[in-house]
């Protein structure tokens, strides 16, 4: 791994103080910068947090395929808060549906920034299976990849509708918007269960 975090929280009573300077790697002779954070909280107490980052960014050091695993766990996340904002429309409570549909865009949002990290390093994931389950995957990739693609402007165009408080229109195109968006979260869930953990591709 071309870098490490290291947290260290103290509680004291101390002022609030920041400072970076170089250190080094003893054993490689790597060059670090270190980051060390002294700050107080609402009950002043204060806490020390070290940070030693190589010159090369985090990211870089994780296998761009763990993101597969991350996409898929953002996907369900996603489908958890969606089906709590119905519930909570449907039960009248505005400000809790309000909340979990912001989750949820939020989520989607951190989904799309991994999924193109993803494709832009390691291009389509190859499917294992053989047999008639290959056209049934493909068919529910063909339709979670359309879906997916119509709800990118219907997402934003909703919210919109509902923070600017036109909750007419905001209804009427959320009824459209809610089932897709649901929808493509849980066909995404399937793709990557069938395609990562059913029928794993091995190359011969």
């Amino acid at each position: 791994m071309e870098g490490f975090a290291l947290s260290l929280e103290l509680s004291l009573h101390l002022t609030e103080l920041s400072v970076n300077k170089p250190v080094h790697d003893q054993c490689s002779e790597r060059r670090f910068d270190e980051k060390l954070d002294i700050r107080p909280d609402s009950r002043g107490n204060c806490h020390i947090y070290v940070f030693f980052v190589h010159d090369q960014t985090l990211v870089n050091s994780v296998d761009v395929q763990d993101l597969t695993h991350v996409n898929a766990a953002l996907n369900a996340i996603s489908v958890v808060f969606l089906v709590l904002a119905y519930r909570f429309i449907r039960a009248g409570d505005k400000e809790k549906h309000k909340l979990c549909m912001l989750i949820a865009v939020g989520v989607s949002a951190l989904f799309l920034v991994g999924y193109i990290i993803y494709k832009a390093n390691s291009g389509f994931a190859k499917f294992g299976g053989e047999g008639l389950i290959r056209p049934v995957y493909f068919t529910i990739l063909a339709i979670h990849v359309i879906g997916a693609l119509a709800i990118t402007p219907l997402v934003p165009y909703t919210l919109y509708r509902a923070l600017t408080g036109n909750f007419e229109k905001h209804k009427k195109i959320a009824r459209w918007t809610w089932p897709l968006w649901t929808f493509v979260g849980v066909s995404g869930v399937v793709v990557y269960v069938m395609a990562v953990h059913l029928y794993p591709y091995v190359s011969a």
